[in-house]
């Protein structure tokens, strides 16, 4: 005689449940800010939230297309860290904006050439 298990799939398992358990929290935490904040779902701020995280996801994009292709180049975030700092400080130098924005997509140049003198093989 046999027993046999019954095993569920689909959402009602509980296997679904663990490996999906970050995207439920954030489900969860989303329907919580909207019913605390009732300008949650205005579309002002669904374009602030899309604003604010574009950057993130063009680098990850670009990130992603790096890995794929095994040019395995981790460095983009620091890139990014620098460009920032760089424009903090000229700004708090107090420097107009025509002479803030010009030097930043340049200034990675550098980064990327001392990357590529530091990991090249060595004869």
């Amino acid at each position: 005689m046999t027993t046999q298990t019954l095993t569920r799939t689909g959402f009602l398992s509980k296997q679904w449940w663990i490996e999906n358990k970050s995207l439920v929290a954030l489900l969860v935490l989303i329907g919580v800010v909207s019913i605390l904040s009732p300008n949650f779902f205005t579309a002002d701020n669904l374009l602030n939230i899309l604003r604010q995280t574009s950057v993130n996801a063009i680098m990850a994009v670009g990130m992603t297309l790096v890995i794929l292709t095994a040019g395995i180049d981790l460095s983009v975030g620091s890139v990014l860290a620098l460009c920032g700092a760089l424009a903090a400080t000229m700004v708090a130098m107090e420097l107009p904006i025509a002479l803030v924005i010009p030097p930043h997509p340049g200034s990675p140049v550098p980064c990327s050439a001392v990357s590529v003198v530091s990991s090249s093989p060595k004869a």
